[in-house]
C-alpha cells in the first residue's frame, strides 16, 4: 500500500511538471483578405473583422474625394486571390488601425501600374522598426510580401512614392489568445 501511494504521488508530480505551462498563449495567424465587401462609401474606409480583431484602413481626403477603397484584382503577380485595399486620387499614404493591439507579421504590397514604387511602413508604437520595400516594374501589377514581426501594434502608416498602390493578405496574430 505504501509503495502504491508513493508511486501515485510520483506520477502526480510528473504530471504537474508538464512542458506546457497552464498559461501558455497560442499565437494563431489572422489573415485579412478584404473579401466581404469591406468598403464604406459614406466614411471612405475599408473595414474588416476576423476572429474578433477589426482593422480599419483610411487615407486623407483628396479634393473632397475618398482616397481609399478596394477593388477586385486578378492574380497580382500570383500574390492576390481577389479583393485588395487600394489608395488612389493622388494620395501617397494609407493608415491601418486595429481595434486592439496585435502582432503584425506580414502584408502583400502591390504597385498599381507598370512603374517602380517604394513603400515605407511606419508603426505607431516605439520599439518596432520601420521598413522600406521597393517593387520594380516589369509586370502590370508588381507585388511582394513584406515581413514585419512587429509586436503590440495598434496602427501603422504606409507611404508610397506613387499614388496608385494596394495591399492584400495582411497577417497578424492576437497576443491575447489563450489555451482553453
Amino acid at each position: 500500500m505504501k509503495l502504491s501511494i508513493l508511486f501515485f504521488s510520483a506520477f502526480i508530480s510528473l504530471i504537474g511538471c508538464s512542458d506546457v505551462p497552464n498559461d501558455e498563449t497560442i499565437v494563431q495567424d489572422i489573415i485579412f483578405t478584404w473579401d466581404n465587401d469591406p468598403f464604406d462609401d459614406s466614411s471612405g474606409t475599408v473595414t474588416e473583422t476576423v476572429d474578433g480583431i477589426t482593422v480599419t484602413v483610411t487615407a486623407p481626403l483628396s479634393n473632397h474625394k475618398h482616397s481609399v477603397g478596394f477593388m477586385d484584382i486578378v492574380d497580382a503577380d500570383g500574390n492576390s486571390n481577389n479583393n485588395v485595399v487600394v489608395s488612389f486620387h493622388q494620395e501617397t499614404s494609407i493608415k491601418f488601425t486595429f481595434s486592439k493591439p496585435v502582432h503584425v507579421i506580414s502584408i502583400v504590397a502591390m504597385s498599381g501600374e507598370n512603374r517602380d514604387i517604394t513603400y515605407t511602413f511606419l508603426p505607431l508604437e516605439d520599439g518596432n522598426v520601420s521598413f522600406t520595400k521597393n517593387l520594380t516594374r516589369g509586370k502590370t501589377v508588381a507585388a511582394a510580401t513584406v515581413d514585419f514581426n512587429w509586436t503590440l501594434i495598434t496602427s501603422f502608416t504606409v507611404t508610397s512614392s506613387y499614388t496608385l498602390f494596394g495591399f492584400d493578405f495582411l497577417v497578424v496574430s492576437n497576443p491575447n489568445a489563450t489555451v482553453l
